[in-house]
């Protein structure tokens, strides 16, 4: 299951535009994608229901699902465009952040639940032949 559905999507747009109807073709796939590209990120799978996934996580990808349906909506106007670009950016931008380290990821009861990469060789002296 993903991190978002229809109805959080709905929830998310809170408009009565494209994003709101019943059945948009390709909305699915960008679910899809934006679900893949949160677990590359953080390495964390999508919830088997997406009511009860990480709130944050949640709000990345209805970002991500946005901007990636932005051509499917016909012509929007240049500030509208930025928009959802900037939010797009700062999606992944956060995700990049939980990836590093520099920002935890936590649960929703406050928990971290990632944390940066470790070193996994550490060395204070230069290494001058093969070990």
């Amino acid at each position: 299951m993903p991190f978002i559905n229809t109805e959080i999507l709905k929830a998310f747009v809170s408009d009565e535009g494209f994003l709101v109807k019943d059945t948009v073709d390709g909305l699915g796939e960008a679910i899809a994608q934006a679900d893949e590209i949160i677990y590359q990120k953080t390495g964390i799978s999508a919830p088997t229901d997406p009511a009860t996934s990480n709130a944050f996580l949640r709000n990345i990808a209805c970002a991500l699902v946005v901007w990636f349906t932005s051509g499917m909506q016909g012509k929007l106007d240049e500030q509208e465009i930025n928009r959802r670009k900037k939010m797009y950016d700062d999606a992944i931008d956060a995700l990049d952040a939980i990836q590093s380290g520099r920002t935890p990821l936590r649960d929703n009861s406050g928990t971290v639940v990632s944390s940066g990469p470790e070193k996994y060789f550490a060395t204070t002296q230069r290494l001058t032949s093969p070990l």
